[in-house]
């Protein structure tokens, strides 16, 4: 009996716990002081000037980017907003704000990706600007 409290314990703080990190994996820390703001055109003219160097200085870095909406659609699995005409950020569904539309002024955060092929922002909320 004793063994077995014992045990329900130790599951429980485990279970606990990898709750916590999934949940602050899904849902990182909008206060966090590695949160980067930046606009998208001024991420666009780092680009420019260095690909490289603005690839290697934000990805997967948490991100809040500002920027204008150029084009909304659904993929099957998520919403996908295009900002400016260059980036992409993805957004589960609970976190898409149906009130928004093209041409929208918005702030987004999330944590920042280049593959090489598309760039943009991952596990996003977003906001009016």
């Amino acid at each position: 009996m004793g063994s077995l409290l014992v045990f329900s314990f130790f599951a429980a703080v485990l279970l606990g716990r990898l709750g916590f990190l999934i949940y602050a994996y899904v849902y990182p820390d909008s206060d966090d002081e590695s949160l980067i703001k930046i606009s998208s055109e001024e991420l666009i003219s780092e680009y420019t000037s260095d690909e490289k160097a603005a690839r290697l200085k934000y990805k997967n870095k948490f991100l809040e980017l500002t920027g204008r909406i150029s084009y909304i659609h659904h993929n099957g699995q998520e919403y996908v907003m295009i900002l400016n005409e260059a980036f992409e950020c993805y957004f589960k569904y609970a976190n898409f704000p149906l009130i928004l539309s093209e041409n929208t002024e918005i702030k987004i955060r999330g944590v920042f990706f280049d593959d090489g092929k598309k760039r943009g922002l991952k596990r996003c909320s977003a906001t009016h600007k």
